[in-house]
């Protein structure tokens, strides 16, 4: 299969940073935004961003408040148009295959935190188009902070109804960090279980967000 990136290097874009400024013009036109938890963000050290996912402009709605260049897991699918490859690549994203243990991208997810990076993941590996409830969360976030020891911030995206005239309602919340000493994890082998519990605990946490609404 054809490769769109090259794991072998970390970088941040300076099109990143001159995107951040004009992303918050034109969201703030498309949605009536609503930030929590602000507080919450570290300012400092690697950390993993867990959050459920509702459009493609998800990335850009946790980019650009965020405080720090955030490295975003996207779907490989993505990358196989040049345009898309190009901005998604300037834009700190990352392919990961779904549906297959992508080793060589979860690798690059452990380097990234090995750097001191923050790394952007949305667990249900898809949108959720309805706007409803976050869905069951694949096991990404879990996995890559055991093998690096990396903390969690749980986020939600709600979004309330599209209008045919006006900007839609959209909140974004942030949760308390989630420390790794907290997830349960085990020295030693990787276990099923506890990884699996581990991805419940930092998604129940996402989910009790998105349910405190608009």
């Amino acid at each position: 299969m054809k490769e769109y990136f090259d794991y072998s290097k970390i970088k941040n874009y300076l099109m990143y940073d001159l995107a951040v400024p004009i992303a918050k013009f034109v969201m703030a036109l498309k949605y009536k935004l609503r930030y929590e938890g602000k507080e919450n963000l570290p300012k400092k050290g690697a950390y993993i961003v867990s959050a459920n996912h509702l459009t493609s402009f998800d990335p850009v709605l946790l980019a650009m408040n965020s405080g720090r260049a955030i490295h975003f897991m996207s779907k490989y699918e993505n990358f196989e148009n040049p345009f898309s490859r190009f901005f998604l690549t300037h834009f700190n994203s990352f392919p990961v295959k779904r549906g297959s243990s992508d080793k060589t991208s979860i690798e690059y997810a452990i380097n990234l935190i090995k750097h001191g990076e923050v790394i952007g993941i949305f667990p249900e590996g898809t949108r959720n188009k309805d706007g409803g409830e976050p869905q069951k969360a694949k096991s990404g976030v879990a996995l890559i902070s055991k093998a690096t020891s990396a903390d969690v911030i749980p986020c939600s995206i709600h979004m309330g109804e599209k209008k045919r005239f006006g900007r839609r309602p959209c909140t974004v919340r942030y949760g308390k960090l989630i420390k790794f000493e907290d997830l349960g994890f085990t020295d030693g082998a990787r276990s099923t279980s506890e990884i699996r519990n581990a991805s419940r605990m930092i998604f129940d946490e996402t989910v009790r967000l998105w349910r405190m609404g608009l």
